[in-house]
């Protein structure tokens, strides 16, 4: 085995990039494409997070074909099969439902372009749709040849390079000098902003990834949730290695995902993974409809962080709260929580 089979991938591909050796892999590559599209926004001013999409597609060389029904994955691969694309007779088996993406090398390029990402909207997938554009861009980014002619983007990977790569598509994705907004960097942030703010800069994106990459860039000291009902991590891990108890455990409404602001943990503002939400949060009453309806279905309370008591009856700390929360179909519930400035 030669010295650089024992490299690791992610450490391979930055210094083929030019990384110096006392750089940081994915810090560098993700400067390393910033780079590239902070030069083509200068030379074609594009006007929407939307046309600085198509044109890093184009600068790279790939065309985006969306599947957002069985009829368009048919119709794209009958159209590449008829230019002699043999490749494409594949798409409508391996575009399974573990699969959010396909990148091809076409046998002949095709007005300038030498690839094709395939993305998968159908179903579930249409929220994830434009971070899956990002995520085949940025693999062409950093490898323009490829090293496979087919790649196919899973949901269960646990490939290092594809964590690398979906870390550098959720910063392009929502290119911060032209997602960032005057609308949330005064006041305190609510829904209506956010979604105000992403109907205006990324409407392709969902309202998930959107929000939270908003909050993320929040001046004050803020914080993204998402509930849904879920296991204890314990519970979990006996499930899945089928070790399953007489009664089996009851999901609970629990925190999936958060994202904080630059400033939120030092204020104290933070949610652990998993934390199950109080019944006395109006997070919690309205996942279980037990609140009266409201005309734009958004619902804010003033609350203490120190409602939210893990297993062993450990509380968080005391802190003065605002919560304004929301529904994002019938699965999940979103919520932005920030502090009570002092007067």
């Amino acid at each position: 085995m030669n010295l650089r089979s024992k490299i690791s991938p992610t450490l391979r591909m930055a210094r083929d990039l030019g990384m110096p050796a006392s750089a940081e892999p994915v810090a560098y590559l993700t400067a390393y494409c910033r780079r590239l599209i902070d030069r083509w926004v200068h030379d074609f001013t594009p006007r929407s997070l939307r046309e600085l999409l198509d044109t890093v597609a184009a600068k790279i060389g790939v065309m985006i074909e969306e599947v957002h029904d069985d009829r368009d994955l048919i119709e794209i691969s009958h159209r590449y099969l008829s230019q002699g694309e043999g490749t494409f007779a594949r798409i409508t088996a391996e575009l399974d439902q573990r699969t959010f993406a396909l990148a091809i090398r076409l046998r002949r390029s095709r007005n300038g372009c030498t690839h094709v990402a395939v993305i998968d909207c159908r179903g579930s997938k249409y929220a994830r749709r434009w971070f899956s554009m990002w995520h085949e861009i940025v693999h062409l980014m950093l490898n323009p040849q490829l090293e496979l002619d087919f790649r196919r983007t899973t949901a269960e990977s646990k490939d290092p390079v594809e964590a690398m790569i979906d870390k550098i598509a959720g910063e392009l994705a929502f290119y911060p000098p032209m997602y960032d907004s005057p609308l949330l960097s005064s006041g305190r942030p609510s829904m209506a902003d956010l979604e105000t703010h992403r109907k205006l800069l990324s409407p392709e994106a969902s309202r998930e990834a959107a929000y939270a990459t908003a909050v993320s860039r929040i001046s004050r000291p803020a914080l993204f949730l998402v509930a849904g009902l879920a296991l204890k991590a314990s519970e979990q891990r006996a499930l899945d290695s089928r070790r399953f108890p007489a009664v089996p455990p009851t999901p609970q409404l629990r925190v999936l995902r958060t994202a904080g602001s630059e400033n939120a943990k030092a204020a104290g503002l933070f949610v652990p993974h998993h934390y199950r939400v109080p019944p006395s949060s109006i997070i919690y009453r309205l996942f279980h409809e037990e609140i009266d309806s409201s005309s734009d279905g958004i619902y804010r309370e003033v609350e203490n962080l120190d409602q939210w008591i893990d297993s062993t009856g450990r509380s968080l700390p005391s802190l003065p709260i605002v919560v304004e929360t929301t529904r994002n179909g019938t699965q999940v519930v979103f919520a932005i929580i920030t502090t009570i400035e002092p007067q």
